[in-house]
């Protein structure tokens, strides 16, 4: 089972381990394996005959089943569809092929459905140095750029998942086209609008008790150039923190044996995070730029 946000590569995946094993895959959407059982006149599917014959048909051509959106389980279990699920762990429990689940909600999953998963992998966003791999394989080809993008400052300004970034960039070439369809040159005014329009998406997409959509920024405070730099610091390390904690064994149990670097493949830059005595200077001048309280009491915002 593959679990992790929209966008992730969960899909593609499954997708590229076919491929690798010449495999076709099947793909089952549990909302559409017995919708068309719940017309009036077609009756229901008590006996798992859908069940079977999609099990059959796998058999038959050798393929990969692949369950997207497998939380829908949890909700056909509890609106009265028991005999079909049942039908339905039966069978993957006696099918010899391969079966992947993916789901974006582990925890809505039955418990008769983890007893019968063999293995799960979790896949993550991805953090600012992976989203800019992304961003640079997915723009290397037959994308009409400008030159000059800063692709750094996109990599770290918008948390996009690889899914979302594909979908940035077709937003971004309608943008072109939309002001020169003969020879549209994408700028980097026209990706920033397209990861504007993603991050909207997504945020209309997430269930929140209350929606608070922020109307202004900080170039709408009257600050002096040194407050403004040192809030523009503390936003880009909360950006960072996951890096820092998760991949660079920075956390409250203390640091991993030995320095940490990490760097990337096109760029001679090298991100290494010391050990020791230096670790302990770098922390302290997180803290320091996270906690700027009394230079905050100066700020005050723009009439009108």
């Amino acid at each position: 089972m593959f679990c992790g946000p929209s966008g992730t590569g969960k899909t593609l995946m499954v997708n590229a381990l076919a491929a690798h094993l010449e495999k076709r895959v099947l793909l089952v959407n549990f909302k559409t394996l017995y919708s068309h059982h719940s017309e009036p006149g077609l009756g229901s599917d008590e006996d798992g005959s859908s069940v079977l014959k999609l099990f059959r048909e796998a058999e038959m051509s050798d393929a990969v089943l692949f369950f997207d959106e497998c939380e829908s389980l949890f909700s056909q279990r509890s609106t009265g569809g028991n005999s079909e699920m049942t039908a339905l762990l039966t069978a993957m429990e006696r099918y010899e092929g391969m079966i992947f689940l993916a789901t974006n909600r582990p925890f809505d999953l039955d418990e008769a459905m983890y007893r019968r998963i063999t293995s799960v992998f979790t896949f993550s966003k991805p953090d600012h140095i992976q989203r800019l791999e992304i961003w640079n394989l997915y723009t290397k080809s037959g994308v009409p750029l400008t030159p000059g993008i800063d692709w750094e400052k996109i990599a770290m300004k918008f948390a996009l998942t690889g899914g979302y970034i594909k979908n940035a960039i077709v937003s971004a070439l309608l943008l072109a086209i939309s002001r020169d369809n003969v020879q549209p040159q994408v700028t980097e005014e026209d990706i920033t609008g397209g990861c504007i329009m993603q991050v909207r998406g997504s945020l209309q997409m997430q269930s929140f008790a209350k929606r608070l959509v922020p109307r202004a920024g900080l170039d709408a405070l009257v600050l002096t150039a040194a407050l403004k730099q040192k809030l523009l610091d503390i936003v880009a390390f909360e950006k960072a923190r996951p890096l820092l904690l998760e991949n660079w064994g920075f956390g409250d149990v203390g640091d991993l044996p030995g320095s940490l670097g990490r760097s990337h493949s096109e760029s001679p830059r090298k991100w290494i995070i010391p050990h020791g005595t230096q670790a302990a200077k770098v922390r302290a001048k997180l803290t320091e730029l996270r906690s700027p309280r009394t230079e905050l009491r100066r700020v005050s915002f723009k009439r009108g």
